[in-house]
């Protein structure tokens, strides 16, 4: 309050605004910048103060005007600090911030909320949640056939065009028939006026009524729009209670004080939304009375004048004498005629106020479409049965709501109209508000309704339900709704959208007294286990059965302990902790036990009838799944047909077919992420979506735990990931468990004990220590004596979660193991690679070892093993038979362990709620950035582009300039994080300038503390770690959409000579983004310095055979770029991006540009001129000259090679040789071009006809299905099948044979040799005639 101190505050990215109490506190009023600061009330207006503050990052302006004793007023300003996502304090995007530009009414302006919780409910079932929809308002029926027809009749006919801007002389002929009719007054057409919904009519009528000051009286609880559009045209609204005691009608006395010589209008709402309430004739003859008395104009809104119930009847306020002058009648179809889509509207309005109102269409809308006109005039005319009909089932549907309310202790009282539900909450007998528990019944019950208070401050202490739904719907959510109270009475705790305080102590009480159950849903685990194994003759015991433990404690331990916040019912949502089973062939470990969990949810579901364990049977893995273990999709749903089984009553009402498992580790099954391949390469990703959730903001307790061996971390992508992470300061982000069996699949690891090991006993042996090696890279490292123990490893765990948060070092914990475990004592137990069940017969003597001792332990017996192999149908059911008796172990004592998993799996998820309730991102969670239209073709900038104060962007270079592709990198990478707000991500070591994507970053180097917006990372030589840093960063995404990913683009590069270091993470990526449920980035690698250019490296770094690796996927998943001019550069990419956007295979784009510079090309006088036609893949340099005899295409790709062709050009063109030149980019982006085109470019006749000039192989042509003979005749970098050896650029060129001199004579070779060429063509295919 003195003004002496700074409160600090969070400025990641500047995005923030301040609220609080600003009546008490004045901020500075000497800082140069001005926000908008707002305060919340729960007045009818929020009030608002245009105030002045500082912007300094990392601290809170100045309060230096505060009263003495205003230490509450300070807390209120540090405590109501919010994100504001796209606020840019900095305009770090450079374009105009409409946020600061944006007109001062705009803040005025409200919403509707019931399409807030909309989106909330339809983000849930996008997870995988069944949700039942009682928040919006719209009828569930279909428009009545008569009046669709009519519909598509007019347009049939014609009625497509404008018409008058009041309406169509038809629909005013309805209009008035229906006033009539109905209301029994005679109205006038051209007082008539057609709208595109309801809406409007109260907008114009404020438009053209209310100016600054005037007072407006509108319901309250009403219709939200009312109180919004008071505000936003200048108003001051004043609000009038609906009592739930008068019926939900207001108090006459009320209303009468409420009137000031301010008023100018009083809104009225009959049948009322949200209440159902019905004003009576008595009601609106006050009304009348007052507004004559004070010259007060009525807005009568009406679009419920047809939904009444028990005899109640409508009254409208134009009926009443003296009124058809001041009142606006607001009248529509959506509600009573089930056309929300059509949207229709009609106003009738006063003789001298409807020309005004019908000159504000002419300067909006224009008018309404004449066949929404059309049906909306056969809707008035026509028969009124649909209506009747749909009135009475929602008269049934009102009477089931009430009374399933009422009888679960709600006050409750039955609308008269419309068709919605408004219960008191004060009887409910939870201490919680309206807003709490239409969150909590939201997110825990799976039923969307609205707060109260979404209608306004009066609708406090209420709920609205919509019953435009069908009966069993109701039905259903009745009992949800019915069951989450009695959990809310029982224990008093509360998730909103969150877990609370109270749910988190139950969760760490409930694993204090669990630790039994750990052990009892292990041992089912691994039994499953077993059974998959024995009976599919494949997969693997040893390994798989020691990571049980260790995966059964991260997915049951809890978030406070150590393991997984995630929400089994939605294991994909986006804040979920990572999990990684990235060990080799321990997929079935990740089946067995997700198996087990799945089935105690069903199991208790079933049992109890509670909701609350209700999940998606399509992302879960059932009892019937077990027969589908390393089995593919075909096979999985032809099994039980192929073996005659589909009627047999085992497999009976087992919901939905069996879901093949077919995968390794790389599956993206349940809470598996994305990895990124098998032993070593899995997980060498990990740093990088660990470091993902440092950069968008996540809450601290997000988390990656990735699962691998001691074997696996000898492989280089493994081993690179030790300084990756350290060098990001991924920190507790990142932990790695390590099992440590020191059993590979054939060898040890280290000999010991007198058994052999890849490392020898001996002083060699001794020294090779795991945890030094760890923690030599900087690593925190923890160590379980017994991985086998779960109350070892939970003690671990939660060492880890509990460990301080500035401590950036990752985390490994390392677990020494058996492989081949087993949880109970086994004689003669066989450990190491020999544990693999496909040495083992089928139900032999020691898978019958492992399950007798099951048996004893839990007293149940499987089916048929004793008594030896069997096959055929027979296998298939003893198979299924006996994981069922697996699993009957959860029914044990009345379900008590189905009982535990399911609570505790439920309190698991209130803890992923607390962290997704918490977050607030630096990043929007809606939309792709990538998808941002300034990085269409057609909208990229031709000129440059300041981005900011120190930094111009030029994607495209002015002719002459010696500027080579290379450069233009950076510029098209600049380019991107302008637009998206910094998500284009470079790790590259040191090559990051000589590759250039140095300069592609705004924002510096990258550091999570100090600079967490950076996107250049700092990285060692590491290529194999750092593709698999890129990818694994391009595989996070926030978005719930899973058909929309919300992240980062990685991009990594080097000599293209060593890029194939970089391909196995990218093929692993590029499988997951095809099989992957969900869309997930696209990773970029630059293979700088190809071609035979790189001359004064040393002659391995020429990248002419080893780039060819990227041609080296399923064709169309990643794009190859092949640039020679820095004006290809940007439109090759982005049209490579465009493609990769809309179509999700796309994993890469790969850049593929030599070292020197060269001129930036002349296109004036080329074949194909366009700036952007390097985006179509190939284009046309030089066409032929129809005058001369055609001698042949020059396919032309690499930078030395086209700039001796086009030197060449001149000489060849003297001598009379009529060769066509074209340029391939990109043979990806050639194929998605229209046919025309491609045919225009390189026909079938140009394929055979051609010769190829490339800066690459011989063996990898620019196109397939080139000509027999272009290979004869073609040049590259390996003409002679040699190596290339070294030199200056100029001389190793030569020795290529792609200098000037070399290229015109090959392509003079090529062109006076097209006679021979065509008769050893014609001389070919004669001979298959001839063989015919």
């Amino acid at each position: 309050g003195s003004g002496e101190t700074a409160v600090p505050f969070d400025t990641h990215n500047g995005n923030t605004l301040l609220t609080g109490d600003l009546d008490r506190c004045q901020p500075s009023s000497d800082f140069p910048e001005e926000f908008e600061f707002s305060e919340n009330t729960q007045n009818t207006k929020t009030r608002r103060r245009r105030v002045t503050c500082k912007a300094t990052v990392g601290r809170m302006p100045y309060l230096d005007e505060c009263l003495p004793d205003d230490e509450e007023c300070i807390a209120n300003w540090t405590s109501n600090i919010i994100q504001m996502e796209q606020f840019q304090l900095h305009r770090a995007k450079g374009g105009p911030d409409y946020t600061e530009l944006r007109a001062a009414r705009m803040g005025e302006l409200g919403t509707e909320t019931a399409f807030e919780v909309l989106a909330k409910a339809k983000k849930l079932e996008a997870e995988g949640k069944h949700i039942i929809h009682l928040e919006i308002g719209e009828p569930d029926f279909d428009t009545p056939e008569n009046i669709v027809a009519e519909g598509v009749k007019a347009m049939q006919s014609g009625d497509t065009h404008y018409t008058p801007a009041a309406g169509t002389a038809r629909l005013k002929e309805a209009v008035v028939s229906h006033i009539r009719r109905t209301r029994g007054v005679e109205v006038e057409p051209e007082n008539c006026l057609a709208f595109p919904g309801a809406k409007p009519i109260m907008f114009f009528t404020m438009l053209a009524l209310i100016e600054a000051g005037d007072e407006v009286i509108y319901p309250n609880p009403g219709f939200p729009i009312y109180e919004s559009m008071i505000s936003f045209c200048g108003g001051t609204p004043v609000a009038l209670p609906m009592l739930e005691e008068k019926a939900f009608r207001f108090d006459a006395e009320h209303l009468e004080r409420l009137i000031t010589p301010r008023t100018k209008l009083i809104i009225l709402n009959t049948p009322g939304n949200p209440t159902g309430g019905v004003l009576t004739h008595e009601d609106l003859e006050h009304v009348a009375s007052l507004a004559k008395e004070h010259d007060i104009t009525i807005l009568s809104d009406e679009v419920y004048d047809m939904i009444l119930y028990d005899g109640a009847t409508h009254e409208s306020m134009l009926a009443l004498p003296g009124m058809l002058d001041r009142t606006i009648l607001l009248a529509g179809h959506s509600k009573n005629y089930a056309m929300t889509g059509w949207r229709m509207g009609y106003g009738v309005f006063p003789p001298t106020l409807a020309p005004m109102i019908q000159k504000l269409i002419v300067n909006s809308n224009s008018c309404t479409a004449a066949f929404t006109q059309a049906a909306a005039a056969e809707a008035l005319d026509g028969p009124q049965s649909a209506t009747h009909e749909m009135v009475e089932e929602f008269r049934a549907r009102r009477d089931i709501v009430v009374e399933g309310l009422t009888n679960m202790g709600l006050t409750c009282q039955a609308p008269q109209g419309a068709f919605y539900i408004f219960p008191s909450i004060r009887g409910a007998g939870v201490p919680h508000s309206s807003a709490e528990l239409a969150d909590y019944f939201l997110y825990s019950c799976g039923v969307a309704l609205l707060d109260g208070t979404c209608f306004g401050a009066h609708g406090d202490g209420y709920l609205r339900l919509s019953y435009a739904n069908s009966r069993e719907n109701l039905q259903l959510a009745l009992e949800r709704i019915k069951e989450g109270l009695e959990r809310l009475r029982a224990d008093n705790s509360l998730w909103p959208c969150a877990a609370t305080d109270a749910a988190i102590a139950s969760l760490e009480a409930s694993y204090a007294s669990g630790s039994a159950d750990l052990e009892q849903v292990g041992f089912v685990s691994a039994m499953v286990l077993a059974l998959m194994g024995n009976y599919s003759g494949t997969g693997h015991y040893g390994g798989p059965l020691s990571y049980i433990p260790s995966v059964v404690a991260l997915h049951l331990a809890g978030g406070e302990n150590g393991g997984l916040r995630y929400d089994i019912r939605s294991p994909k949502a986006p804040l979920t902790d990572k999990y990684m089973m990235t060990a080799g062939h321990c997929a079935n470990t990740n089946y067995s036990v997700w198996m087990v969990l799945y089935e105690a949810m069903r199991k208790h579901r079933a049992a109890t009838g509670d909701s609350h364990f209700d999940f998606s049977e399509e992302a879960a893995v059932l009892a019937q799944d077990a027969l589908g273990f390393r089995r593919n999709p075909q096979a999985a749903a032809d099994l039980l047909k192929d073996h005659g089984l589909e009627d047999h009553p085992l497999f009976a009402g087992r919901g939905r077919p069996i879901r093949p498992l077919m995968g390794h580790a790389e599956t993206t099954d349940v809470t598996n992420d994305v990895n990124g391949g098998p032993s070593g390469i899995g997980v060498a990703n990990a740093a990088g979506k660990a470091m993902f959730w440092d950069m968008v903001g996540a809450p601290e307790e997000v988390k990656v735990w990735a699962l691998e061996g001691e074997f696996a971390f000898t492989e280089g992508h493994a081993q690179e990931l030790k300084t990756i992470a350290a060098a990001q300061q991924v920190g507790k982000r990142l932990r790695v468990l390590l099992s440590n069996n020191n059993a590979g699949i054939d060898d040890a690891l280290i000999g010991k004990d007198g058994k052999s090991g890849v490392v020898p006993e001996g002083p060699i042996a001794d020294q090779y220590d795991l945890a030094l090696q760890f923690s030599s890279y900087g690593w925190n490292v923890f160590e379980v004596k017994d991985g086998g123990s779960y109350e070892q490893l939970v003690e671990v765990m939660a060492k880890t979660e509990s460990w301080p948060q500035d401590d950036r070092r990752p985390m490994v914990i390392i677990a020494n193991t058996v492989k081949g475990w087993w949880p109970a004592d086994i004689e003669n137990q066989i450990v190491g690679h020999q544990s693999h069940p496909y040495g083992h017969a089928m139900n032999g003597e020691y898978f019958q070892a492992l399950a007798a001792s099951f048996e004893e332990r839990f007293g149940v017996r499987f089916d048929g093993i004793a008594d030896g192999p069997v096959s055929g149908a027979e296998r298939i059911v003893q198979f299924q038979q006996n994981i069922d008796v697996a699993l009957s172990v959860l029914d044990q004592d009345d379900g008590r362990l189905a009982k535990w998993v399911a609570e505790r799996l439920t309190n698991i998820a209130y803890e992923h709620g607390a962290v997704e309730a918490k977050a607030n991102l630096s990043v929007s969670r809606e939309g792709n950035p990538f998808k941002d239209r300034r990085l269409r073709l057609d909208e990229i900038p031709l000129f440059p582009v300041d981005v900011n104060p120190s930094r111009t962007v030029e994607l495209f270079a002015e002719v002459g300039r010696k500027w080579g592709a290379r450069r233009a990198i950076s510029e098209v990478g600049a380019w991107i994080n302008h637009v998206t707000g910094n998500r284009w991500i470079t790790v590259a070591a040191d090559l990051s300038s000589s590759i250039n994507i140095e300069n592609a970053s705004l924002t510096g180097h990258y550091d999570p503390i100090h600079n967490p917006s950076g996107t250049r990372l700092k990285a060692g030589i590491q290529e194999c770690g750092n593709a698999s840093t890129v990818c694994g960063l391009a595989s996070q995404t926030v978005s719930s959409d899973p058909s929309e990913h919300i992240g980062f683009w990685g991009v990594s590069g080097t000599y293209g000579a060593f890029t194939p270091l970089m391909y196995l993470p990218l093929r692993i990526f590029a499988q997951q983004k095809q099989d992957s449920p969900f869309d997930i980035g696209v990773v970029t690698i630059v293979a700088g310095h190809s071609g035979p250019e790189t001359a004064a490296d040393a002659r391995s770094h020429f990248g002419i055979f080893s780039p060819q690796v990227w041609t080296l996927f399923p064709e169309g998943q990643v794009i190859n770029l092949h640039l020679w001019d820095y004006n290809d550069v940007a439109p090759a990419y982005f049209g490579a991006m465009q493609h990769a956007l809309s179509h999700k295979e796309v994993a890469g784009i790969v850049i593929h540009v030599a070292r020197p510079d060269s001129q930036v090309a002349d296109r004036s006088r080329w074949a194909d001129s366009d700036i952007m036609a390097a985006s179509k893949g190939a284009y046309v340099i030089r066409e032929y000259d129809r005058s001369l005899p055609r001698h042949g295409t020059i396919v032309v790709q690499g930078t030395s090679s086209m700039v001796s062709v086009l030197d060449s050009l001149p000489r060849l063109a003297k001598n009379g040789h009529n060769v066509r030149v074209v340029y391939v980019v990109s043979e990806e982006l050639f194929n998605t071009q229209p046919e025309s085109y491609r045919e225009r470019v390189m026909s079938d006749a140009d394929r055979v006809d051609c010769m190829v000039v490339t800066t690459g192989t011989k063996r990898v042509m620019p196109l397939a299905m080139l000509g027999p003979l272009t290979k004869e005749y073609s040049m590259s970098s390996d003409h002679d099948d040699k190596w290339r050896t070294g030199g200056l650029e100029a001389e190793i060129i030569r020795e290529a044979k792609l200098d000037p001199e070399s290229v015109f004579q090959g392509i003079t070779r090529f062109a006076e040799a097209r006679f021979t060429r065509f008769a050893r063509q014609r001389t070919a295919v004669k001979a298959l005639f001839d063989a015919e």
